[in-house]
């Protein structure tokens, strides 16, 4: 799927990978809350952070295993900017 060493694509991936793990760590915090009725002790700010800290796996992936290092350092850009995001939110 990418052949192409692209920084821009790395920063895309950056991004929607955290986004898509915040959306089902979100959903799975919201339905065991409202059908089971389950105490939940985790706020929102820390899945965000562990959505981005999950942003790890996608770097390791094109840098070693694919690689391609362009898209891991786009990747890892994206990371840095949201884990200081994240920490500044706290």
């Amino acid at each position: 799927m990418f052949k192409k060493d692209n920084f821009l694509v790395g920063i895309v991936a950056g991004i929607i990978v955290p986004v898509a793990c915040f959306g089902i760590l979100f959903g799975i915090k919201y339905l065991l809350g409202t059908f089971f009725q389950i105490a939940h002790e985790y706020s929102v700010t820390k899945l965000m952070f562990v959505s981005v800290a999950l942003n790890v796996l996608p770097v390791r992936y094109f840098y070693v295993a694919k690689n391609l290092p362009k898209i891991a350092m786009g990747v890892l850009l994206i990371t840095v900017v949201l884990i200081v995001t994240v920490v500044l939110s706290f």
